[in-house]
């Protein structure tokens, strides 16, 4: 209950404390549970860490509401849709590892990327992390190939359709920025926020870098494969925020996508669970306490989570 009672929590902070709207604060509450929900699915199912606690649901949570941009209410469940579809396509892919046959996780895995894609062009590095997972991980199958091209190009015939029948749903919105959903002045800039989750990251990381060798098969494949996964959506929103379309202004992608740096903080903060997840410690099973280097890494995380929070006054 720790995941929807910080997301209530936070819906009523923001609609008592801001000038925001409730149904906008509504519908990022609960992106943000879906999103948690299906990191929690990717942690648990596919091993990421060999225990089973709500600690990388929560940190999703925490990191996608304390980086929840400013959005219109359209933008915003378009946003999150393409989000969710991100996160289905990671859960799909991460399935083919000692797989007889993936043809059909293929076609799902393709039909998924290419909608989260259409949606948002942001998520451009999902489609390039698949096909490289789908090298290293399989044996050349020609049918595998195929169905996972035949599942990008039916995406994209669903996209148009869509688009042909409700032409809103694709247009470009200019209502996304890189700022908080609050209106107050934060501590920090949201250039030196992203800089200090990206310092907590990177030390995560390495914290989940020294595990390594204790864990299973399974367990490294999956690190591996996220970590690839992430590196490249991160990458290519980036870059995607920061330059022209490369496919100049069409119906479908506009001409520039930096309109869409309000999704670049969703990605961040989904990439940011699972990095910063390894700053949870875990109770030392002789005794069920935690040791004092444990204590020191959840103080530097909580306190870290309250000063990009908490406004200034």
């Amino acid at each position: 209950m720790i995941v929807p009672a910080t997301a209530v929590a936070w819906l009523v902070a923001t609609i008592w404390l801001e000038n925001t709207s409730w149904i906008t604060a509504a519908i990022h509450a609960i992106g943000s549970i879906l999103a948690a929900g299906i990191s929690h699915r990717i942690y648990v199912r596919h091993a990421f860490v060999e225990r089973g606690d709500p600690a990388l649901a929560w940190l999703t949570i925490t990191w996608l509401l304390i980086f929840m941009p400013n959005e219109s209410h359209a933008v915003a469940i378009k946003s999150w849709t393409a989000i969710l579809l991100l996160q289905c396509t990671i859960d799909q892919v991460l399935q083919v590892h000692r797989q007889h046959s993936t043809s059909g996780i293929q076609f799902r895995s393709g039909t998924l990327a290419s909608l989260s894609f259409f949606l948002e062009p942001l998520h451009i590095g999902v489609v390039i992390g698949m096909v490289l997972i789908q090298i290293i991980a399989r044996p050349f199958a020609f049918r595998e190939w195929a169905m996972l091209f035949i599942g990008l190009i039916w995406g994209a015939i669903i996209v148009r359709w869509i688009g042909y029948f409700f032409p809103s749903l694709l247009e470009n919105h200019s209502g996304s920025t890189l700022q908080w959903l609050s209106h107050s002045e934060h501590l920090l800039s949201p250039e030196s926020a992203h800089l200090v989750l990206l310092g907590l990251c990177l030390w995560g990381v390495f914290l989940l870098a020294r595990e390594n060798s204790h864990l299973s098969l399974r367990s490294k494949t999956t690190r591996m494969h996220l970590l690839i996964f992430f590196f490249f959506i991160v990458i290519c929103a980036i870059w995607a925020s920061l330059a022209s379309s490369p496919f100049g202004g069409s119906g479908t992608f506009p001409s520039s996508l930096a309109i869409h740096a309000g999704d670049f903080n969703k990605i961040i903060a989904v990439a940011a669970g699972f990095a910063t997840v390894g700053l949870i410690p875990t109770l030392k099973r002789n005794r069920g306490q935690l040791s004092r280097w444990g204590l020191l890494q959840l103080a530097v995380l909580v306190v870290s989570m309250l000063i990009l929070f908490i406004p200034s006054f």
